[in-house]
């Protein structure tokens, strides 16, 4: 029997996660079953076990996956040589999920989980963390640039991050459920707030 590449199996995993997040998007985290999945990906039942042992495996795997994409974001936005606004932060991270998973409504269902799933609330504390640490320093820059001393920049930074997140996470939840909901408006009145 010929050996299986390491890409091969990327490839697999891949096909495997776009599957599992169409179904996620369509049906719900709780709803789906492994014959969704299997049934999405035009895979056999052998070929999904044979990378993951069970749903829980499966759906872990995922959440880690879109929990990278955001630390990736919030890295390249910290290494960003323009000084960006904090709410253009909470932009280009939704942008960016949305070009990679499609609709940041899966964040909902990933925060539902983290509530009663230990090892989803361990990724979602990591992550946190994560995006507190490049936020901050991302908004620091820009009190830096309005003319604050570096400490006084941090401090202002430290202070504003629950804020910037609960924004970010408002942003989200409203982009999912009111229809209508006018994202522009919302991210102005932030920067409106901030100014003021």
């Amino acid at each position: 029997m010929p050996k299986v590449s390491e890409q091969y199996r990327k490839d697999r995993r891949r096909q495997i996660v776009s599957a599992v997040l169409n179904c996620f998007a369509r049906k719900g985290i709780k709803a789906t079953s492994i014959n969704d999945i299997i049934v999405e990906s035009g895979l056999s039942a052998g070929a999904i076990y044979g990378h993951f042992s069970n749903k829980d495996e499966l759906v872990l795997f995922v959440v880690s996956e879109v929990f990278e994409l955001i630390s990736e974001q919030s890295e390249l936005n910290q290494a960003q040589a323009e000084v960006q606004h904090p709410a253009q932060l909470i932009r280009s991270l939704v942008d960016h999920l949305r070009m990679e998973i499609g609709s940041p409504a899966l964040l909902l269902q990933i925060w539902g989980e983290a509530v009663t799933e230990p090892k989803v609330r361990e990724l979602f504390t990591s992550v946190y963390g994560v995006l507190i640490s490049h936020f901050a320093a991302s908004a620091s820059s820009w009190f830096q640039h309005l003319g604050l001393d570096r400490a006084a920049a941090d401090q202002r930074a430290t202070e504003l991050m629950p804020l910037l997140i609960g924004i970010g996470q408002g942003y989200i939840l409203q982009t999912t459920l009111i229809e209508g909901f006018d994202e522009e408006g919302y991210l102005k009145s932030f920067e409106q707030l901030l100014s003021a």
